[in-house]
């Protein structure tokens, strides 16, 4: 929002510009002064310009950093109220219980696939966000995720 701002006055600057450098020319005993003032002003606009650009990288950074912790918190609860499930000790009371447990079962092996693959493409997302904002403080929640998939995965295959 702030960098369109500033895109959009660009014009103006060089407008006005052209209008000191105009003046420069034309006047004999300000010129030098009007030029300085326009090379400050331009300077500064460079300034603003990178200011700008600065503050886009840490808020792109911010807002990397906080969707992937949200998405490692959201995998962790998934990935913990599978492993609750995968661990109960439930084996039905009668027939129809039995058959609807196993139906329960078939379906959790297709969330543990879809999980498997979330917590490696999430890793992905991780790794690539270390490598380019150093955001090593995504390492630690990632660690976990995958060491509770580790477990949930053995636990399925017991």
């Amino acid at each position: 929002e702030l960098q369109a701002e500033v895109n959009a006055h660009r014009k103006h600057l060089n407008h006005v510009l052209e209008k000191g450098r105009s003046l420069a020319q034309s006047s004999k005993s300000d010129g030098d002064e009007v030029l300085q003032r326009c090379t400050h002003l331009s300077a500064e606009w460079e300034e603003l310009e990178e200011a700008c650009s600065r503050r886009a990288s840490h808020l792109s950074k911010a807002i990397t950093r906080e969707q992937l912790l949200l998405d490692c918190s959201e995998l962790e609860s998934r990935l913990t109220e599978s492993l609750t499930l995968v661990n109960t000790d439930d084996y039905g009371k009668d027939e129809l219980g039995t058959q609807s447990l196993l139906t329960k079962h078939k379906v959790l092996e297709g969330q543990l696939e879809v999980l498997e693959v979330e917590v490696e493409e999430l890793g992905d997302q991780v790794d690539q966000a270390e490598q380019n904002w150093s955001l090593e403080e995504l390492s630690r929640p990632y660690s976990r995720l995958r060491s509770l998939n580790q477990q949930l995965q053995h636990q399925a295959a017991l």
